[in-house]
């Protein structure tokens, strides 16, 4: 959402956040949000995380949210 916003296009928006939740094959030290226990818990059962509902979800919740707050 915070991409969208931003001006990003809604395809290199949901590359970015598939990028936040893989984590990077070549590097041992990276944790992608899949790799968080708690998340790996709530999502246990779903094959597609990021998913169009997801996508409508998130545009749900979030918009409101970044479009209210203070830019720094």
């Amino acid at each position: 959402m915070e991409k969208i916003l931003a001006g990003k296009d809604r395809r290199r928006a949901r590359y970015l956040a598939e990028n936040d939740w893989k984590s990077n094959e070549y590097d041992d030290k990276s944790r992608g949000e899949r790799d968080d226990v708690y998340i790996k818990l709530a999502f246990r059962n779903t094959d597609d995380v990021l998913d169009e509902e997801w996508e409508k979800i998130s545009l749900l919740v979030f918009k409101p949210i970044f479009s209210a707050r203070k830019r720094r």
